[in-house]
C-alpha cells in the first residue's frame, strides 16, 4: 500500500467506490484499519477513518479478497536498479500472486512512484 496505495485507496472510497487494499504486511494492514497511514498527508487519516466507518474501505493480507474486484489498482513505489531504471519486479510479483483470484474481464492498472533517477 505505502505511499501511492494509502492514498488512492482513501480517495477512491471517498468517491463511493467499495475499496479493499491489499498489503502482505500484516503491521501496515492492521495500523491503516485502524486509521492510522504510514505516511502523512492533509485530512488523509480523516478519510481513511471516515470511510472504513462507512464500510466503503477496508484493508487486508488475504489476496481472496480480490475475486469480487472488477478492478485491481497496483501501487507499488519502484526501486531502483544499480543503473538507475525502475525495478518492476515487485509489480509482476504483486500480478502474479493476484491472478489466481482475479476474474475474467478485471481491469488492471498499475501507479508507480520511481525515485528521481542519478546521474
Amino acid at each position: 500500500m505505502w505511499h501511492t496505495g494509502e492514498v488512492f485507496s482513501a480517495c477512491l472510497a471517498e468517491l463511493s467506490n467499495n475499496i479493499v487494499g491489499i498489503d502482505e504486511n500484516a503491521e501496515v494492514v492492521n495500523n491503516l484499519n485502524k486509521g492510522i497511514v504510514p505516511l502523512k498527508e492533509p485530512d488523509l487519516e480523516k478519510i481513511v477513518r471516515r470511510n472504513i466507518k462507512n464500510g466503503q474501505l477496508k484493508y487486508s493480507t488475504d489476496f481472496k479478497l480480490l475475486t469480487n474486484c472488477d478492478a485491481m489498482w497496483i501501487t507499488i513505489d519502484t526501486p531502483l536498479e544499480k543503473e538507475g531504471w525502475g525495478d518492476f519486479s515487485q509489480i509482476f510479483t504483486y500480478i502474479k500472486k493476484s491472478l489466481p483470484y482475479l476474474k475474467k474481464g478485471v481491469l488492471i492498472i498499475i501507479s508507480s512512484q520511481l525515485e528521481p533517477r542519478q546521474r
